[in-house]
């Protein structure tokens, strides 16, 4: 099982092997949230698209807010891969 190791950043080997347990433990949860989070990433790429209103003076805020939304989802997603 591959966890990412900002998991463990600034924990004690005692205190990184209980948070390893915990997270093979968790994997069902995990796995649930992550296709969760796609279908959330998945909605706000399809809403940026349809809802392109370039003739609004405050569209390049609106894109980019919508742009920020979906990187975070990856980022989350890349974090929570727990791959087996």
């Amino acid at each position: 099982m591959a966890i990412k190791s900002r998991w463990f950043n600034g924990l004690t080997t005692t205190e990184q092997d209980i948070l390893r347990k915990e997270i093979k433990q968790s994997v069902a949860v995990l796995e649930r949230l992550s296709h969760i989070l796609e279908d959330d990433l998945r909605r706000s790429v399809l809403r940026a698209t349809e809802e392109m209103n370039f003739t609004s003076p405050s569209w390049p805020y609106q894109q980019a807010h919508k742009l920020g939304e979906q990187a975070c989802l990856r980022k989350l997603l890349e974090f929570i891969n727990i791959e087996e």
